[in-house]
């Protein structure tokens, strides 16, 4: 290559050039990234036709504290994969805490069920002070895309109007994921949202019969 050659060759490939088609490259990488999508957990729908009504119970109840294991409370969305393998989703995300969101419905639940507005969720206020106090320790809250899914949980429901022991309990509940295709996570959290509904049921019958 003589010299006049090499010089045009340098003129090319000057710097802000390769930079420039780096800049290109990247963008173009960006704009085929994948969207990510956000999901959050969903209480029980009210069956009172009259918004305006006011609930007939008056019982207070107050739900938390909570304890969840680590490997689930995560923005990515984990998948049981095997009895001993959990994978996490890059692209599909909870839309909050999910221990708190889990506090949430949970409560929500059980307003409904209960018919009564007297609920608060672990920590309440210093005004508040609920006669039932529900706390629960989540052993395991996963689920398989297109199989189903699994809620662990020991509860206790305490009666701070009495000084006896609190009612212990274990719910293993589970539910099928359904779904219409291998990446249905809608189908899986609408699945553990109605772990989540019986859960709270079952909560309920204890309350009611205190």
């Amino acid at each position: 290559m003589n010299k006049i050659d090499d010089q045009r060759l340098r003129r090319i490939w000057h710097p802000a050039i390769i930079i420039l088609i780096v800049l290109v490259t990247l963008a173009g990488c960006r704009g085929k990234t994948r969207p990510i999508s956000y999901y959050t957990l969903s209480p029980i729908q009210s069956t009172v036709s009259d918004a305006s009504q006011q609930p007939e119970n008056d019982v207070s109840i107050g739900v938390g504290p909570i304890s969840f294991p680590e490997y689930i409370n995560k923005p990515r969305i984990a998948i049981r994969d095997s009895s001993t393998k959990i994978l996490y989703s890059e692209f599909h995300r909870w839309a909050g805490f999910l221990e708190k969101t889990f506090l949430r419905v949970v409560a929500e639940d059980l307003s409904v069920i209960l018919d009564t507005d007297l609920i608060g969720i672990y920590p309440w206020n210093g005004s508040f002070e609920p006669r039932y106090q529900v706390k629960l320790d989540v052993k395991q809250f996963d689920g398989q895309l297109n199989g189903q899914v699994t809620l662990n949980v020991v509860w206790q429901v305490v009666d701070n109007s009495e000084s006896g022991p609190p009612i212990v309990r274990r719910s293993v509940i589970t539910e099928p994921a359904g779904g219409q295709g291998p990446d249905d996570y809608t189908a899986m959290v609408s699945a553990q949202s109605r772990t989540l509904e019986q859960l709270s049921r079952e909560i309920a019958g204890v309350i009611s019969k205190e």
